[in-house]
């Protein structure tokens, strides 16, 4: 379930079916995630009209987590409007973020002495 659908082993499609069997509220919520994520790989109108549909399947999918989540989105439309329209992220400043800490406790971690 970390891993997108495309890049699934035999073996994950089968324990995802048996999943699917036996947990049908937590593939609902797996299929929610891959439906987002679909949303942001088409971008433009088709995945704003897309964005609705799913906003719409996760305010009544009754998974608490989606529900917040679907508000959320709802509250901040406008900046993932923005995203969608223009490919506007924070993924890319937050890996250049991540990078700088890492650097920097690098630079200030103690030299070993031999």
């Amino acid at each position: 379930m970390w891993k997108n659908l495309e890049d699934l082993t035999e073996r994950q499609h089968a324990r995802l079916a048996w999943i699917a069997q036996t947990d049908p509220r937590l593939r609902r919520a797996d299929l929610l995630k891959e439906d987002l994520r679909h949303v942001f790989s088409i971008k433009g109108t088709e995945g704003k009209h897309a964005l609705d549909r799913r906003i719409s399947w996760a305010r009544r999918c009754r998974i608490p987590v989606f529900v917040q989540l679907a508000r959320r989105i709802v509250k901040h439309r406008q900046s993932v409007d923005a995203a969608l329209d223009y490919g506007l992220c924070q993924g890319l400043i937050e890996s250049v973020n991540t990078k700088i800490r890492l650097l920097a406790r690098i630079a200030l971690a103690p030299i070993p002495f031999s």
